[in-house]
């Protein structure tokens, strides 16, 4: 699986601008959207070691990316597109910027969990990078103790890929055992296949606080 850019189809039908923008509006500010979206939040939060009960997004800052093409049918309505929603939060005093990927195919959206940030990493990646974030990380855990890495945030480390199979950068801050890391991903697509390599440099995790 590569990055979104790559790995989302770009549809065939194009919709204005105005009206793409309207269709989309349409559906990030109904209540049945939210709902789903605050429910990804909030097991987002749950699955931090921290465990925090209240989320509070700030819908008004919310933003979102398109990728592809959104094709609507004849009602007006999306039937297809694709985009990342981006809601600014906080989680028990704690700043977020929480996302999720949405899909419309054929009339029916779907939500699926990101990590907060500007990641370009498809969820399934996000997935995959979970056991080498530990592995990369142990060094900062003192002997004897277990503890979880949560991902706090994401950042990209140089521009988006201008093509498909190119190469990325990104910068994840991590929490575990109480201290905060800055750790450098670079994302390596395959030459061929769909396949892309994760790598990272325990010599390269930097603490930030």
């Amino acid at each position: 699986m590569r990055s979104l850019f790559a790995a989302l189809a770009v549809l065939s039908i194009a919709v204005p601008a105005v009206a793409q923008d309207a269709a989309v509006h349409t559906v990030e500010t109904s209540p049945g959207f939210r709902d789903a979206a605050l429910k990804n939040f909030q097991g987002y939060e749950a699955r931090l070691s921290t465990h925090c009960p209240t989320v509070t997004p700030d819908w008004n800052a919310a933003s979102h990316k398109i990728y592809g093409k959104p094709v609507t049918g004849a009602d007006g309505n999306l039937s297809n597109a694709t985009w990342v929603e981006s809601v600014p939060g906080t989680a028990c005093g704690e700043h977020r910027r929480y996302r999720v990927l949405v899909t419309i195919r054929g009339g029916h959206a779907a939500v699926a969990p990101l990590l907060p940030g500007e990641s370009i990493a498809t969820p399934q990646l996000e997935t995959d990078a979970q056991m080498p974030l530990i592995k990369a990380t142990a060094e900062f855990v003192p002997k004897g103790q277990t503890c979880p890495v949560d991902v706090l945030e994401t950042k990209l480390d140089g521009p988006v890929p201008a093509v498909a199979r190119a190469a990325w950068n990104e910068i994840w801050t991590v929490r575990t055992c109480n201290r905060i890391l800055n750790v450098p991903i670079r994302f390596v697509p395959d030459v061929v296949g769909e396949g892309t390599s994760i790598r990272i440099e325990s010599k390269a995790v930097t603490v930030a606080q």
